[in-house]
């Protein structure tokens, strides 16, 4: 435990999330590192959110009004954050063990000195908490297209304040790859340092997982690329990409989603790939 570490602001957005916050926000309240403060925006719920937010000890900061939408929410919470590193978790996410913070403020210590954005790996479960995928990999900057490809995983990533400060916040004309585009903004100036552990968890079905929100997650990312000027053309693996999230979507219009799920395993089977879609 590193008592004299820098001081961590985790940033919770919720909103009618009373079946699932009450993990993330015990999970933050096991962590074994102490410099830590929790801010949690809520967007107005109705569903009893707001009574676990009032009880939960943790909390050093909270509010509950509308918004207009998760990444509204987060600058909110900004103005609130007295961190020198910021992570940000949905209702949906949780720190995977209760050293997750310390592994994490051990790597600040460590880090290469302009390396500004540290991140580690997201276990994706179900509702099960069965692991689906474990993503999360390493990244260095080799040009400006690789800014295209990035693998971190949203709700493992740390950022230094001065990321903030320097190029503002979130960009709330997205729905859902505003860190995305957060991302690519920092990282024209800084570094990633990758940490090679599993330190979230992620439940699927939240808004940048929900598979009703797949081909949104694509046009916005496709938007970031054009708004960064990263690629002059659209890539062909884009193409291919958007067009089986468009045969996913008719699949599950012409059988419903159980059929689909079943029918989609079958496919990735026979292609030498583990079935996920039914275990969702």
């Amino acid at each position: 435990m590193i008592a004299d570490g820098p001081l961590v602001t985790i940033i919770v957005a919720t909103l009618n999330s009373a079946h699932r916050l009450p993990r993330c926000i015990a999970s933050i309240a096991t962590q074994t590192y102490p410099r830590r403060e929790l801010v949690v925006m809520d967007g107005g719920s109705t569903d009893g959110t707001v009574d676990i937010i009032q009880t939960a000890s943790p909390v050093t900061y909270w509010e509950s009004s509308p918004d207009r939408g998760i990444y509204h929410a987060w600058n909110k919470a900004l103005a609130h954050a007295h961190g020198e590193w910021i992570c940000f978790l949905g209702a949906d996410d949780y720190f995977w063990s209760p050293t997750a913070l310390s592994r994490i403020a051990e790597t600040f210590a460590t880090r290469p000195p302009q390396a500004r954005i540290v991140y580690g790996r997201v276990a994706v479960v179900n509702s099960g908490g069965e692991v689906l995928e474990d993503a999360g990999r390493p990244w260095q900057r080799q040009d400006r297209g690789s800014l295209r490809h990035l693998p971190v995983p949203y709700p493992a990533t740390f950022h230094h304040a001065s990321v903030f400060r320097q190029h503002g916040g979130f960009d709330e004309s997205f729905r859902i790859a505003g860190d995305y585009d957060l991302l690519v903004r920092a990282l024209e100036t800084a570094d990633a340092h990758f940490v090679d552990e599993i330190l979230v968890g992620m439940e699927v079905g939240g808004i940048s997982s929900a598979v009703v929100n797949e081909r949104l997650v694509w046009r916005e990312i496709l938007r970031v690329w054009r708004k960064h000027q990263l690629t002059p053309v659209v890539p062909l693996w884009w193409w291919w990409t958007y067009t089986r999230v468009w045969v996913r979507a008719l699949l599950r219009g012409a059988v419903g989603e159980r059929l689909a799920r079943r029918l989609l395993d079958l496919y990735r089977r026979a292609t030498g790939r583990p079935g996920v879609w039914s275990r969702r």
